[in-house]
């Protein structure tokens, strides 16, 4: 059986987007994209938090805009259980293919387990050259670069390469599984922004 839950609720990406339009697109490809507003929104008890908030909304507290070079928006895949959710967490798109067509197949292990069981076969035979043991991984060139980031090279040599890969796909999965709430929590911060810059423009004098 394959599971197709979805990475946000259904309530979470009606609210947000009745709060604002496109704040969380509709899927495509497998994918929704998040507005760098909700990923990021202004602290409403920090006045400077809003520097990246336009001054029209400021003064009318209409939905908020912020600049969108400032914060970026991330697509997320939309379902966990899925191809592109394994190459969000930094497979190749062969890889994760692969690994979710054999779990889907007989679901022997748990979701989650089969990644790290994957991991685990791979460090039974792991090279010395890093390079050659991600591409025997299947790991993507974007995760393969971040591995080999220069500003981390004193870093990096603390610990053997598999490390870094359990590691840092440990994050991803939690950054998922708490992608909901995150979302929820800092659309309520973006409600509430909203009410105060409303306040403020009420107060001031005309």
């Amino acid at each position: 059986m394959v599971h197709s839950k979805g990475l946000l609720e259904y309530g979470l990406v009606q609210s947000a987007n009745t709060f604002q339009k496109d704040l969380i697109s509709k899927p495509q490809r497998g994918f929704r994209r998040i507005s760098g507003q909700l990923l990021s929104p202004p602290d409403p008890g920090d006045e400077s938090s809003g520097s990246g908030v336009t001054s029209s909304a400021k003064s009318s507290g209409s939905p908020i805009t912020m600049d969108e070079s400032e914060y970026p928006d991330l697509e997320i895949p939309v379902s966990i259980y899925s191809p592109e959710a394994l190459g969000f967490l930094g497979f190749s798109a062969e890889m994760s293919k692969s690994l979710f067509e054999n779990w889907a197949y007989d679901e022997e292990w748990s979701y989650k387990d089969m990644v790290f069981r994957h991991l685990e076969e791979m460090a039974a035979q792991e090279s010395q050259d890093w390079h050659i043991e991600m591409e025997r991984v299947g790991l993507s060139k974007e995760f393969q670069e971040a591995i080999m980031d220069p500003n981390f090279g004193e870093v990096r040599c603390t610990h053997r390469l598999m490390f870094w890969i359990r590691d840092t796909i440990s994050e991803i999965f939690r950054v998922l599984e708490t992608m909901n709430n995150r979302l929820q929590n800092n659309l309520d911060l973006l409600k509430t922004w909203s009410l105060t810059t409303d306040q403020h423009a009420t107060d001031q004098p005309e």
